[in-house]
């Protein structure tokens, strides 16, 4: 469990950086190809999650549940991401905010962290049962 946070945690991070690049519109291709890598790595998060036995935690079905809600949610933003970039790749830069694109991306990103943030109500108590690292909506 703890890899798989860790590991999303580390993709959340790369996929901010490039679509702070896409939204500054600078090095889009580099941005492009970092927003895909993060979307596979998201997917692979999500397989791993869903495969994930939970059954001696705690709560380990609600647990599971909402990690993986949590990280479908995050694939469907990253997606929505990949999209904004590769338009403002093969159209030209709009601004964030005259992108119905972005807009889109947006709006699943906030979705996404409110199941994250459902998943961290969750998943904490049962980390501090365990002595296991707790972590925020913001982190994963």
């Amino acid at each position: 469990m703890n890899h798989l946070l860790n590991s999303s945690a580390a993709t959340r991070t790369a996929l901010q950086s490039a679509v702070s690049e896409v939204g500054a519109c600078t090095d889009l291709s580099s941005a492009v190809g970092q927003i895909q890598a993060a979307v596979n790595q998201r997917s692979t998060e999500y397989s791993q999650a869903s495969a994930l036995s939970t059954s001696a935690l705690a709560d380990g079905g609600t647990v599971k549940a909402d990690l993986t809600a949590a990280l479908r949610s995050s694939l469907a933003a990253d997606r929505d991401y990949l999209s904004w970039a590769q338009l403002q790749l093969t159209q030209g830069c709009v601004p964030a905010a005259q992108s119905s694109a972005y807009n889109a991306a947006n709006e699943a990103d906030q979705q996404a962290n409110a199941a994250k943030e459902a998943f961290v109500q969750v998943w904490n108590p049962v980390a501090a049962r365990y002595g296991i690292q707790q972590e925020s909506a913001s982190s994963i």
